[in-house]
């Protein structure tokens, strides 16, 4: 990634947001000796800025980043766990209450096809197959949020993925049993959302074009 007028050579980050040599798309004035930063947008979709990366930036741009936020998309699942305590209805309530609107939702039993690939970065490690054994166990609700930092709120609001270090009034710590069986699941970031809606959803559900993720 290359900061155009400015010339900086930023550490590569996990965007989908990159930076190219196209001159002077977008302009930010600043009050340091540096008047202004171009940035030359290479893909459309702004929405996909990681906002807590932004420590990578130059500090003249940092704290314009830091006041930004950005409509994005998360992928959730309410466990078969949650879902056999009867609790989903209260799981939806502080999605909403947090500011996360559902764009496509459904309950399913998931295939051990649709949960290896969902949790496909997991493959090889010793837990995977009890992982999978446990997701196909009972009914899920897959869900796609949105809201402004989509993907960092529905975090917070499920809590630490071990519910003895969730935060008091989170999802995990007032429904999970072990990290195992830990209530729901989100996407740890913008790509990772893209790639698992797509496990289960369509684009007609979404109403949006996202990738193709078992094409041949």
């Amino acid at each position: 990634m290359t900061w155009g007028a400015a010339g900086v050579q930023a550490v590569k980050a996990p965007l989908i947001l990159r930076f190219s040599r196209v001159p002077k798309v977008l302009q930010i004035a600043t009050t340091s000796p540096v008047k202004s930063i171009f940035f030359g947008i290479a893909v459309a979709n702004i929405t996909q800025f990681p906002y807590k990366d932004a420590n990578f930036l130059p500090s003249e741009a940092r704290s314009f980043w830091n006041g930004v936020t950005f409509m994005q998309r998360t992928f959730s699942i309410i466990k078969p766990d949650a879902v056999r305590k009867n609790v989903i209805g209260d799981i939806l309530n502080r999605v909403e209450r947090a500011g996360l609107r559902i764009i496509a939702m459904r309950k399913m039993h998931l295939t051990r096809a649709e949960a290896e690939a969902i949790y496909a970065v997991h493959k090889g490690l010793p837990f995977f197959g009890d992982l999978i054994d446990f997701m196909t166990s009972g009914p899920v609700v897959v869900a796609v949020l949105e809201g402004k930092n989509g993907v960092a709120v529905y975090r917070e609001v499920m809590g630490a993925t071990d519910p003895a270090k969730a935060a008091p009034g989170t999802i995990r710590a007032d429904h999970a049993e072990t990290m195992a069986r830990n209530a729901v699941h989100g996407s740890d970031s913008v790509e990772s959302a893209r790639y698992e809606m797509g496990c289960v959803f369509t684009q007609e559900d979404l109403g949006v074009v996202i990738p193709d993720q078992h094409a041949a």
